[in-house]
Parts: structure tokens; sequence; C-alpha cells
């Protein structure tokens, strides 16, 4: 199964530390995400919308 980050949106190798952290929902089931282990850089987000056309 690959793993995928929820900070830096990088997969985590085989071998590699991580922390599960559980997502609940009362809507339904819950999630397993899962976090490096060792601090990590986060994905920049896009704060402002960006016009179309110049």
């Amino acid at each position: 199964m690959i793993k995928i980050c929820i900070c830096c949106d990088k997969s985590i190798r085989d071998g590699e530390a991580y922390i599960k952290v559980d997502k609940m929902s009362p809507s339904g089931a819950g999630t397993t995400l899962y976090q490096h282990s060792r601090p990590c850089k986060p994905v920049p987000t896009q704060t402002s919308q960006v016009p179309l056309r110049p």
C-alpha cells in the first residue's frame, strides 16, 4: 500500500518512520492518514485567486 504524507504530499517509503493519524467522520467510517515522523516542509497553498486572463 502506498502511504502519502498529509503535510508534504510525498510518499512514505518502506521502512521510513511515520505517524498514523485517525480522522473520524460523524457521517461514516473514519480514515487513517499518515505523516512523516520527522518534520517535513508543507506544500505551499494558494491564498488568493489568480485571474485566468492577464
